[in-house]
């Protein structure tokens, strides 16, 4: 029988959810995937039901479900290769593999809640997970994660963005890395032997690589791109700054504080380059038109997440380097975290029985061996998704890939080619990275609920659209936000409570 206040919460939260679309997501187009290798959903409930109760009588093997949310063939082929790995090596057991688009993702989850047909694992994003916490349809996992860690080790920024009040509600399997990719020719063009480490140099190069290439009187070539537009990248490259200062959208205890004075300083900043140094129409960009803008020679650099570094790789470019993004003049990089993306795979209440959650455990350690979370990171995009553990990351220094499942096919992987020394210079700004950073609207760890409802409102990018566009002060425009954010917030603690 379903429970009734489970279908009351999921109801409520159904009734208020802002569908919210990653930026990881948007990586590759999601493009409906050949039916192969993914079972449908009939035939999956089919062999879970009959696996529940019945072992001891048939000895049919304990079946588990993931859902996750990767659209590239690639990336399904990685997910049902890992599927029948397990299978293949855990007699009793067996898993399989569905996909579910990104923007699907939790509603199909929270109305699978309220019929009691959800899966055993599901996928999710740090900004977007706490929604299925709200609605109460996820298990704290603990004692799986622990026993995970004393043999992997995992960076702890991964597991802050999945424990809420000391319980972790999630087995991280990969992250992405806000960090800068420039071109070297321009950079070399603007002076400059390597890219700049502190905010000042950074404003130096910016100003020498934004001029009029032409000599027309009008500004052809710019320092920066920026995304900008109503998609979720935008706000995180302001929270990029923010975190090098050690500041957050929120307090530690949740509360909303983008209009702190020393926020407020950062905003200036921010958006005075921006003023300068980006090209005038980014308040209306996404993710492709800063990859555009860098390929084509419009911008000198980005700031982006490492899944776009693949991109280039596809479009012939090598004109193309990853640095850490510029630190604040008074602090030095280990000082200054980057913002990350992770993701992890959340447990629910479909595996409450013995049975099933021994089934979770089991596949869960399988997944996170070196081998393993390598189809779940580097085989989803090389360069984009890290190891989140200790043992995955030193499997890719080590040199190890495996050519069936490595997406890019216009590379020269061999030892000591240009290809191989790029990607091992991109991999090492990453994976440093992963250590030291945090997740979006995550300092403290998930500490607001909201942030996946505030991230997929916009509220940051409309903040910077008023300030840049609307000609709005920065104090003004941030106590919109402030206001804004506060109020959804105040409305998720109150679903809490119900």
């Amino acid at each position: 029988m379903v429970n009734k206040r489970l279908i009351r919460k999921v109801t409520a939260v159904l009734a208020t959810l802002a569908l919210f679309v990653s930026v990881t997501a948007c990586t590759a187009a999601e493009n409906e995937p050949s039916k192969s290798g993914s079972p449908d959903s009939s035939s999956t409930q089919s062999v879970s039901s009959q696996s529940e109760g019945s072992q001891e009588q048939n000895q049919e093997p304990v079946h588990i479900t993931i859902w996750h949310h990767e659209s590239p063939a690639h990336r399904i082929a990685a997910w049902d290769a890992l599927c029948e790995k397990f299978t293949e090596n855990n007699p009793g057991y067996s898993a399989s593999a569905e996909f579910v688009l990104w923007a699907d993702a939790m509603p199909k989850l929270l109305s699978a809640a309220a019929a009691g047909t959800m899966p055993e694992i599901h996928q999710a994003a740090d900004a977007q997970w706490s929604t299925a916490l709200v609605a109460g349809t996820l298990l704290p996992i603990n004692d799986i994660v622990e026993e995970i860690d004393e043999k992997q080790h995992f960076a702890p920024s991964s597991l802050t963005s999945f424990t809420v009040d000391g319980k972790i509600y999630g087995v991280p399997v990969s992250s992405a890395t806000l960090h800068m990719v420039y071109r070297p020719s321009m950079l070399e063009e603007a002076g400059f032997d390597e890219f700049p480490e502190t905010w000042s140099e950074f404003e130096e190069f910016l100003k020498a690589a934004t001029k009029d290439t032409d000599g027309d009187g009008v500004v052809d070539q710019w320092g920066l791109g920026l995304d900008l537009g109503r998609d979720t990248l935008g706000g995180d490259q302001l929270l990029t700054f923010l975190a090098q200062k050690g500041l957050d959208a929120y307090n530690e205890n949740g509360d909303p504080i983008i209009n702190d004075p020393k926020a407020l300083e950062v905003i200036s900043w921010f958006t005075d380059i921006v003023s300068k140094y980006c090209p005038p129409n980014v308040t209306s960009w996404m993710p492709a038109d800063q990859d555009m803008a860098l390929t084509s020679g419009t911008c000198a650099s980005i700031l982006t997440l490492s899944p776009q570094f693949p991109v280039f790789f596809e479009m012939g470019s090598r004109d193309v380097a990853a640095a850490p993004v510029p630190h604040p003049d008074d602090q030095t990089r280990e000082d200054t975290p980057t913002l990350l993306t992770n993701h992890a795979l959340n447990v629910t209440l479909a595996a409450e029985s013995p049975e099933k959650y021994e089934a979770v455990r089991k596949f869960l350690n399988f997944a996170l061996e070196p081998e393993n979370v390598w189809l779940l990171s580097v085989a989803q995009e090389p360069g984009f998704f890290s190891p989140p553990t200790k043992t995955g990351v030193e499997l890719v220094e080590s040199g190890y890939y495996n050519e069936e499942y490595f997406p890019i096919t216009n590379f020269d992987f061999s030892e000591g080619s240009a290809d191989r020394e790029l990607f091992d210079s991109h991999f090492k700004v990453c994976a440093g990275y992963y250590w030291e950073g945090w997740g979006p609207h995550n300092k403290y760890g998930p500490v607001n609920l909201a942030a996946n409802e505030i991230n997929g409102a916009f509220v940051l990018n409309d903040m910077l659209a008023k300030i840049l566009v609307d000609k709005q002060t920065v104090q003004e425009a941030a106590d919109w936000a402030q206001d804004k954010m506060t109020k959804m917030t105040e409305e998720t603690r109150a679903q809490l409570n119900k």
